[in-house]
């Protein structure tokens, strides 16, 4: 009656975090767990919201999203990627949020002959959840501090990738809070070519960087091409981080057509589709480009205060090149940065994700062990406040423990 799948899954991060500091005493001061952006959204897309919803709560939507919100994600890709050629709409498909995309991508993809599902590690877990529940067995690869947290395919052994269905990337990463190159991209589609597999290139936060912009899988293609079929490749991208709109729960795939089509037949069993305001609105927001730099300075400016903040603190500090979090080395200090999160807590009422939660370990170690994870979602003011208090206890942090 009940699937063992279910009982074998590793508790989730969040959960993790919660019994962590369920018993804390003090008064939270400020929470830097929580990946949910908090800046103000366009006020418009409540406005649409309300214009359609009386039309909209009467019909059910279609299984594909309305060919107005096809053109806008289409629109919104050729801006943000780059891209010099047109994209069909057979290779557009919306869904309720990127994560219900990416989770139900897995099974789409999952050949039984070819189980191996290549993960990241550190990672949203819901890659590996997605993998158990397709029937898949996980590979995960290393992120590391050493490679500046890049891939290295070249270590995943050849027989591993002739069994290999999937392969899910993460640009600009989370947690790592850094952005894959154009060349590991390229590495990663010619290996899924040559080995028949299917990348799932996570790009929820592509939007969201300082310096320069992040190269997009679909770019990629693009360029090593010349054409944008993107064959082996589908991108997943969300309105949740660029427009501050994770309640919408709106997010697109873009990509190959044959996974596209793969991944829609499904659906019209699964049913997960976007109610037709929520279209309405979601059309005005991926389109709208304004919106979208204002987000991005505001966490530029949050990035700054962190960099301020911390100079000349004894860490090997790592400023951010894309997403909304730190990605704090604290090994120098500590290797279990669960005891670290929580000491901070009671000491400050500042929450921060332990490191080791988001990765497994392997035969060389936990690779997030002795890092904590950091989300800069507040207001600049409390941002400015958080920061100072975390920057002080660190700089008095060996003399306490001495």
């Amino acid at each position: 009656m009940l699937n063992p799948r279910i009982a074998a899954m590793r508790p989730y991060t969040f959960d993790r975090k919660r019994q962590l500091f369920s018993g804390l005493e003090r008064p939270v001061t400020a929470d830097l767990t929580i990946g949910e952006p908090q800046h103000d959204p366009d006020p418009r897309v409540v406005e649409i919201l309300s214009q359609y919803a009386p039309e909209s709560v009467g019909r059910y939507p279609k299984t594909k999203q309305e060919s107005y919100l096809t053109e806008a994600i289409i629109q919104s890709n050729i801006e943000s990627k780059k891209l010099s050629s047109s994209i069909r709409e057979a290779q557009v498909l919306a869904g309720c949020g990127s994560g219900e995309l990416i989770y139900s991508f897995a099974s789409a993809c999952l050949d039984p002959s070819k189980p191996y599902v290549l993960i990241p590690n550190p990672a949203y877990q819901v890659y590996s959840a997605a993998t158990d529940f397709a029937g898949g067995i996980p590979y995960f690869f290393d992120l590391r501090s050493d490679n500046d947290f890049q891939p290295d395919f070249s270590a995943i052994p050849k027989e591993i990738l002739e069994k290999t269905s999937l392969c899910y990337l993460n640009s600009p990463n989370n947690p790592c809070a850094v952005c894959y190159s154009a060349e590991t991209l390229r590495e990663v589609v010619v290996l899924a070519r040559r080995y028949g597999f299917a990348v799932a290139s996570d790009e929820c936060y592509a939007e969201i960087y300082f310096s320069q912009r992040p190269a997009s899988i679909l770019e990629v293609c693009a360029a090593l091409d010349g054409t944008t079929e993107f064959s082996h490749v589908v991108a997943f991208d969300t309105l949740s981080k660029r427009s501050s709109l994770p309640g919408l729960r709106s997010g697109s795939m873009v990509g190959d057509e044959r996974l596209v089509a793969n991944y829609l037949k499904m659906r019209f069993a699964e049913r997960k589709v976007l109610a037709n305001n929520v279209q309405r609105a979601s059309a005005f927001a991926w389109t709208n480009f304004e919106d979208v730099r204002r987000n991005r300075q505001l966490y530029r400016e949050k990035v700054e205060v962190f960099s301020r903040a911390f100079s000349g603190i004894d860490l090997p500090l790592r400023i951010p090149s894309g997403t909304f979090y730190v990605w704090l080395d604290i090994s120098s200090l500590t290797t279990d940065d669960e005891v670290f999160a929580l000491e901070l807590a009671q000491a400050t009422g500042i929450l921060t994700f332990p490191g080791s939660y988001f990765s497994v370990a392997s035969e060389r170690g936990n690779p997030a062990a002795g890092f904590i994870r950091m989300a800069l979602i507040d207001t600049l003011e409390s941002t400015r406040s958080s920061m100072a208090i975390l920057a002080e206890y660190l700089r008095g942090y060996r003399d306490r423990r001495s």
